[in-house]
């Protein structure tokens, strides 16, 4: 049974993982940032593919114009690292 409640406590840890991936690195972000599009990124890699972008700037995500103000994520931040740590 423990075996049980770790496997389903690390399925879970996995699933909430997931959902803090950068669309862009595939990877766990270190600095997150929200953008307009109300995704989580590394804030790095947002405003490079802003800054390589011609034309209005668009989400990595859905392609649709957006604008570029990033907003801090410190929640999402704090949620990685617990996840990290665990």
């Amino acid at each position: 049974e423990a075996d049980a409640n770790a496997e389903k406590k690390q399925k879970t840890l996995t699933a909430i993982a997931k959902e803090f991936i950068c669309p862009i690195t595939q990877e766990l972000p270190i600095n997150p940032v929200t953008a307009e599009d109300g995704k989580i990124y590394e804030e790095t890699a947002i405003r490079e593919w802003f800054s390589k972008k011609d034309g209005e700037p668009t989400s990595p995500s859905t392609g649709a114009v957006i604008g570029t103000k990033l907003l801090p994520s410190p929640q999402a931040r704090n949620t990685i690292e617990e996840l990290v740590k665990s």
